[in-house]
């Protein structure tokens, strides 16, 4: 089991989370991204993280309502719902080795420059989510 983290547009969060399936454009994220790996969305724009999920199906032909041309879809199982912000997380993560430059490691697709993070990683992600869940932050 890997974990990954998936940067993605405001709009196309919204359709991630109506879903329940995140699309790919891209053989790279299909051919890293497997069936029971932990995949941690960062929404730009808003310099968050949104969310925690299992993949809980392989790669499979993609349903109809992605806005965009994709090659597969896999199918995903909420494991965290909330948000954190990456500032307030950024000098606690071992993928983030500048954080005044932090961004450079969230680019579009599959983050940190295409490999897993640490399980210590995502534990400071996830954990600081359900620490948002707890007060009602979202």
């Amino acid at each position: 089991m890997s974990n990954w983290i998936l940067s993605v547009s405001a709009s196309l969060w919204l359709v991630i989370e109506e879903c329940g399936a995140y699309a790919s454009r891209t053989r790279v994220e299909t051919d890293r991204i497997k069936k029971k790996d932990r995949i941690i969305f960062y929404v730009g724009g808003t310099r968050q993280f949104h969310g925690t999920f299992e993949a809980s199906s392989g790669w499979h032909e993609p349903g109809d309502a992605w806005p965009h041309h994709v090659t597969d879809e896999i199918s995903l199982a909420a494991i965290r719902r909330g948000t954190v912000g990456i500032r307030s997380v950024a000098r606690s993560l071992q993928f983030v080795k500048r954080s005044r430059w932090v961004g450079l490691h969230l680019h579009n697709g599959l983050a940190n420059y295409g490999r897993a993070i640490t399980d210590g990683d995502y534990d400071v992600i996830s954990g600081r989510m359900m620490v948002n869940a707890r007060l009602g932050a979202n």
